[in-house]
């Protein structure tokens, strides 16, 4: 898709309410092995044909930005990932979507990340700029909006650079704030969670600090939770840092997702644990999970049956009070 006036006119698409907590009426029956619901599709306008994932929720739960290989319009012949914004006017209203204008025709916009505030938004491209190889440049990149209710009003994206990004690959962004005491006072401290191939060809979890949308100081990467025969990606945290979900699975295999936990934001991550079914299944892929800024919604990729195309969005709630620490 490209960028510009050919946009002026971009299709918008409705869809009965899916029924599910947070996002609509009521929730689905809870599992006996989990406080999660069992999963159900996202549905229509957001998921559709072709693939998408990487949902992710504003805190208000009206705006939803993701990523999918769809056109943008019926005259958008290039095949390539974007990013697309749904929004609609109340929980129990029914979405419309429609093509975020940053896109760069011909290359990859995807995995999303909105932070909770609404005013920044991480994605992975491979657009010019990029400082990845030739043979995959994908790297982190960062917009910011001034008004949160403006869906198009994102500025010109920019690359996050070093020290997030590298020659190697990198991914999967995951923003988050901790408050820190110093001086008496609970000062703001943001992170970036992302994964990267930079040490061992694979991917595998780093945290980073964040100032001012962009990050600073030296990446560490998160040993407690990487493996060397795994590769571990499309990460999620909590609005306090104290949660943490990713996909974990062999390279170029099926992946599931996993999650840890800690008490305190600077602590170590505690050892992962595989979330149950029908979370995960056994013949199935689920990937880039994404959770709600108040820790009642889980969704994810899935290929499983009963989605609309190769790879569908799924959602799974829980009490908030269900929160594991």
């Amino acid at each position: 898709m490209a960028t510009g006036n050919r946009f002026g006119v971009i299709p918008i698409f409705t869809v009965a309410v899916v029924s599910f907590t947070w996002l609509s009426a009521k929730p689905a029956a809870q599992t006996a092995s989990s406080a999660w619901s069992n999963p159900v599709p996202l549905g229509a306008p957001v998921n559709s044909p072709f693939m998408e994932s990487g949902a992710s929720i504003s805190a208000d739960g009206l705006t939803m930005i993701f990523g999918t290989n769809r056109p943008c319009t019926d005259k958008d012949t290039i095949s390539d990932q974007d990013l697309w914004v749904a929004r609609r006017s109340s929980i129990s209203a029914p979405w419309q979507a429609q093509c975020l204008l940053i896109n760069a025709d011909g290359f990859t916009d995807n995995v999303p990340y909105l932070s909770p505030d609404g005013h920044w938004l991480y994605f992975v491209s491979d657009r010019p700029g990029s400082i990845g190889t030739q043979t995959d440049r994908r790297d982190v990149w960062v917009s910011r909006r001034r008004d949160v209710q403006n869906d198009q009003g994102w500025e010109e994206p920019v690359n996050i650079g070093a020290p997030v990004n590298t020659e190697a690959p990198e991914g999967g962004p995951a923003y988050f704030v901790t408050r820190e005491a110093k001086y008496f006072r609970l000062l703001p401290k943001e992170k970036l969670i992302f994964n990267s191939a930079r040490e061992t060809g694979s991917f595998d979890l780093w945290e980073v600090s964040v100032f001012d949308g962009m990050a600073f100081g030296t990446p560490k990467r998160l040993d407690e939770v990487n493996t060397l025969e795994f590769t571990e990606a499309g990460s999620t945290v909590s609005a306090d840092g104290l949660e943490l979900f990713f996909q974990r699975g062999l390279p170029g295999g099926l992946t599931d997702l996993f999650t840890a936990t800690r008490h305190e934001p600077d602590e170590r991550w505690s050892q992962p644990m595989r979330l149950p079914a029908p979370l995960n299944t056994p013949e199935y892929t689920e990937a880039v999970p994404r959770l709600s800024p108040d820790g009642s919604m889980l969704i994810f990729q899935s290929n499983r049956p009963g989605g609309l195309g190769n790879g569908d969005m799924w959602i799974t709630t829980r009490p908030v009070a269900a929160r594991s620490r």
